[in-house]
């Protein structure tokens, strides 16, 4: 399994094999709100339902048969979704290291089902296993990347310009590192911006344009993430969880909590326990 950092936003994501240059798994549901992310390319192809996907601050809508592209070094969350299933691929700079692309980049939302079928007959291929399936699975590789940079290429951005993107991941960093580490407490926007030593106005400014998520929104959900763990793994009350989270208010914990995650802290609660048995 891939790993975010619990105090930033960055992932380290090991391999599916030993340095084997291609991870691919399936997922139900979309993932998680928290921005994220990583060197590698990750091409998702939603195989059923619909959500939004959060690059660079930008809302990509995704419905079946999309596939999307995340460029390695883009800042990317879900929003929540009804009924979603998807291929993740992942890319391993390895792949790529001997190809000149020129610092070209993926379009974010690509419907073409040839290329969607490639993305499902890597998956196949990585579940038979087997004698030779590890050239396989680079073989397709190959094909579905020549295909995506031939048809579906951007112009690459300069080298000052991902200076300036390294620069503002970093700021990103400490921002979201700040919300793990305080996100217990009764913390405000203020705080964070004063924090981050950034004017609160330039503070809201820069990390809506880098999550597409308001600071007290992206701060709520974090807090309900981490008062589903505790729903799911302790026995505390609903008014313990909330005041474990930053939240005092019981009624406005609910309230937030239904808001967020559509239903109730109580029938999260009993749909894990259901889950488990």
């Amino acid at each position: 399994m891939s790993k975010v950092d619990s105090l930033s936003g960055y992932e380290t994501i090991p391999p599916q094999g030993k340095n084997f240059p291609i991870k691919i798994s399936k997922y139900e549901g979309s993932g998680g709100p928290n921005p994220h992310w990583h060197e590698h390319l990750e091409l998702l192809l939603f195989t059923g339902g619909s959500c939004t996907v959060i690059i660079n601050g930008q809302a990509v809508l995704a419905n079946e048969g999309d596939l999307i592209a995340v460029n390695g070094g883009e800042v990317h969350s879900f929003r929540k979704g009804k009924g979603v299933s998807y291929l993740c691929l992942l890319i391993y700079p390895e792949l790529l290291c001997d190809v000149e692309l020129g610092g070209a980049v993926i379009k974010h939302k690509i419907t073409d089902p040839a290329l969607g079928r490639v993305v499902e007959e890597i998956y196949l291929e990585n579940t038979r296993g087997g004698v030779g399936s590890d050239m396989m699975q680079k073989s397709l590789a190959y094909s579905l990347l020549s295909s995506l940079y031939r048809s579906y290429a951007e112009e690459g951005i300069s080298e000052k310009e991902r200076a300036l993107g390294k620069q503002a991941r970093e700021r990103l960093d400490g921002i979201l590192s700040f919300v793990a580490e305080h996100y217990t407490e009764e913390i405000s926007t203020r705080d964070i911006a004063a924090a981050s030593f950034l004017s609160l106005g330039y503070f809201c400014r820069f990390f809506k344009s880098m999550t597409g998520k308001s600071p007290i929104e992206y701060l709520n959900e974090y807090r309900i993430e981490r008062a589903s763990v505790l729903l799911e793994k302790t026995e505390l009350s609903h008014a313990e969880v909330g005041a474990s989270v930053g939240i005092h208010d019981p009624n406005y914990f609910a309230r937030l909590y239904k808001r967020i995650k559509g239903i109730s802290p109580g029938e999260y609660r009993l749909e894990r326990l259901k889950s488990t048995k």
